[in-house]
C-alpha cells in the first residue's frame, strides 16, 4: 500500500494476537455454522451485560489454533476490575457453550479454552480477590524461603475454594444459557450473518440485534 489504513493496524493486531489468517484453510458448511453459532453465543450474551465491552468484530474465518473469535474493544482503559465485571466477563466465556447445545443438541471441544479462561478468573476471584463467601482473604498459592510452592491453608479449605468456584462457574452458565433462550432468534440472525460475510463489524452487529 502507498499509506497505512485502519484495516491495516486491526489485521496486524489480530495477526500478533490470534495468527495469520488461514483464507486457505477450507472449512465445511457445517464447521462453518457450528463456528459460527459458537461465536454468534459470545457476542449475544456480551450484549446483554453491563458492564461487559462492547463487541468490536466477529469472525469465521480461521487464525492460529481459532476457528472464528469474537472480539472486544473497551471503551476506556481498565486500571481496576469490580467484582461485577468479572461475573459478566465468566458470563460473556459461556457464550459459545450456552449457544451449542440448544443449535447444535451438542457441545464441541472449541469450548475448552473458554471453560478454561472461566475456572481460572472463577478461582483467582475466591483465591487472590476475596471475592465470596469465604471473605476478603487471600487464599493464594505462595512461594517459601526456597522457592516451593505451598499452600497456607488447610485441606478443608480448599474444599470450600472448590465449592466457592463450581458456585460462581454454575450461576454464570446458568446465566448465559438464560440469555440464549430468551434470545434465540438473534441467535439465528447474528449465525446467517456470518455465514454470508464471514466478518462483521460493531456496527453491523449491532444493527442486527436491535
Amino acid at each position: 500500500h502507498h499509506s497505512v489504513t485502519q484495516d491495516d493496524l486491526e489485521e496486524a493486531r489480530d495477526k500478533v494476537r490470534f495468527g495469520r489468517q488461514k483464507k486457505s484453510h477450507a472449512m465445511g458448511e457445517k464447521d462453518l455454522r457450528e463456528t459460527a453459532i459458537h461465536e454468534s453465543g459470545h457476542a449475544v450474551v456480551s450484549y446483554f451485560m453491563k458492564h461487559s465491552d462492547p463487541v468490536h468484530k466477529i469472525t469465521i474465518i480461521p487464525r492460529g489454533q481459532a476457528l472464528g473469535a469474537t472480539f472486544f474493544l473497551p471503551e476506556k482503559d481498565h486500571y481496576n476490575w469490580s467484582k461485577k465485571q468479572l461475573l459478566d466477563e465468566i458470563c460473556v466465556l459461556f457464550g459459545g457453550y450456552a449457544a451449542e447445545m440448544p443449535f447444535l443438541q451438542d457441545t464441541s471441544a472449541g469450548v475448552s479454552n473458554d471453560l478454561e479462561r472461566a475456572t481460572r478468573l472463577a478461582h483467582t476471584m475466591v483465591r487472590r480477590f476475596g471475592m465470596s463467601s469465604l471473605g476478603p482473604i487471600n487464599l493464594d498459592l505462595q512461594h517459601n524461603e526456597w522457592g516451593m510452592v505451598q499452600r497456607m491453608y488447610s485441606e478443608k479449605t480448599a474444599q470450600l475454594i472448590d465449592v466457592e468456584v463450581a458456585k460462581i462457574v454454575t450461576e454464570q452458565q446458568q446465566r448465559a444459557d438464560d440469555i440464549i433462550r430468551d434470545k434465540h432468534d438473534l441467535i439465528e440472525g447474528i449465525t446467517d450473518a456470518l455465514m454470508k460475510y464471514e466478518t462483521i463489524n460493531r456496527e453491523e452487529f449491532e444493527a442486527l440485534m436491535s
